[in-house]
């Protein structure tokens, strides 16, 4: 409707519908996260004949961990359009400086200026681009303020509800309270033998974990020996388990990983909501400046928060390692709901057939991602007229008086 409706429907009706899949893309963001986090943290629960059985779906729907990594995550979405919005604004802007149409005075304010010839490049055109650069980064900076209150609530939860994954995210082998700013080395080692701290805060990660700053928190040394007391040195002879039954189970996910996804999450992001600061400042007198490389840093910046979100992504998934559905440690909650990420591999799906998905699924969103991002650049490139055919109408009927109605149809209708 949105897509075929420009021009054939009101306007409200037409927003309308574009608000309807906005509003359907974060109910649906809210319902997998809800799973995800059910396998994070399982509740609402009951072991029948050592399977579990859904009785409470309330308690899964505000499972605790779900509510915290759906704010996180919509936050994280929201700096990524925040980002998205300064790349494409700043572009135009600078595009209207580099050729000329507007100008600064004595003061650096910005002169704007008009071009009547080309679709679109008038003072209504330098409005849109000035608002939609300042807006965007305004969004960026208070979603990232979001994104850090929702990723110390997650912290928390992380540390009562998984512990070695935030052992394993801070490279914490040993029952302490100092956080990791840098550490070099081999993190794979679980007795931290080949880990070098450079850098720490002393009594930040009892903070991060607890809210009281030097609040001491279990290392991995420490923790290793209750996860195998608790769930067994090996994997259970059970048939879900297949080939896997009996293996010996490792309980400190992959540290390099976690660790390092945990700090390019906060660094990217914290370099976005600085990056947005500086546009806000830069464009206070109403434009941007004319240098080509900064222009080409903001577009750049887009990718950022894309990039900080897969890491935080990475560090979730890989982090609940070697679990796919995590035990949950609270004594209030539900015990011995657990299962191993051996039972995740299906043993009638041969190597052949996965391979096949894995290239076929990989070919299919190529192709879409290819597509996708050549109709962002030609129209990202074509401006507010690229989405108006009727200013591109109005400026040929000013050149030569032309009453053609093809020039009308809709071009956002036509690409799709």
């Amino acid at each position: 409707i949105w897509i075929f409706g420009w021009g054939r429907l009101r306007k409200s009706l037409h927003l309308a519908a574009l608000w309807c899949a906005v509003i359907g893309s974060w109910l649906s963001a809210y319902f997998i996260i809800v799973a995800n986090s059910w396998m994070q943290h399982p509740v609402g629960v009951e072991l029948v004949d050592g399977r579990p059985v859904m009785n409470d779906i309330w308690a899964v729907l505000t499972n605790s961990t779900a509510l915290a990594a759906f704010t996180h995550t919509i936050f994280g979405a929201l700096v990524v359009a925040g980002m998205f919005l300064i790349g494409i604004s700043w572009y135009h802007l600078w595009q209207r400086r580099n050729d000329g149409i507007d100008t600064v005075g004595a003061d650096g304010s910005v002169i704007v200026g008009s071009a009547p010839t080309i679709a679109g490049r008038d003072k209504a055109d330098h409005g849109a681009w000035i608002w939609s650069l300042r807006f965007g980064a305004v969004v960026a900076i208070a979603a990232f303020a979001g994104t850090a209150a929702t990723g110390d609530w997650q912290g928390k939860l992380m540390y009562e509800q998984q512990p070695m994954k935030m052992a394993s995210a801070e490279a914490a082998c040993h029952t302490g309270s100092s956080f990791s700013v840098l550490s070099l080395g081999d993190p794979g080692a679980t007795d931290c033998s080949e880990v070098v701290t450079l850098i720490e805060i002393p009594g930040a990660l009892g903070f991060l974990a607890t809210g009281e700053w030097g609040a001491e928190m279990p290392g991995i040394s420490d923790l290793e020996p209750e996860y195998v007391n608790q769930y067994g040195e090996t994997i259970p002879d059970e048939e879900i388990y297949g080939n896997f039954a009996g293996s010996e189970v490792q309980y400190v996910p992959p540290m390099w990983v976690t660790y390092w996804g945990f700090r390019l999450m906060i660094g990217l992001g914290g370099i976005t909501a600085f990056g947005a600061a500086v546009a806000l400042w830069l464009t206070r007198k109403g434009t941007v400046p004319k240098s080509p490389w900064i222009m080409r840093l903001a577009i750049l910046g887009i990718l950022a928060p894309f990039a900080a979100n897969i890491a935080g992504w990475i560090f979730t998934e890989i982090g609940r390692q070697p679990f796919v559905v995590a035990p949950n440690p609270d004594p209030s909650g539900i015990d011995g709901v657990f299962m191993f990420t051996a039972a995740a591999v299906s043993p009638g799906v041969t190597a052949g057939e996965m391979l096949f998905s894995v290239i076929t699924l990989a070919t299919v969103y190529a192709v879409l991602m290819v597509v996708e991002l050549f109709l962002l650049v030609k129209y990202v490139r074509g401006g507010v007229a690229s989405a108006m055919p009727e200013l591109k109408a109005a400026t040929d009927d000013n050149d030569d008086n032309s009453d053609d109605d093809d020039r009308r149809d809709d071009v956002l209708a036509f690409a799709y």
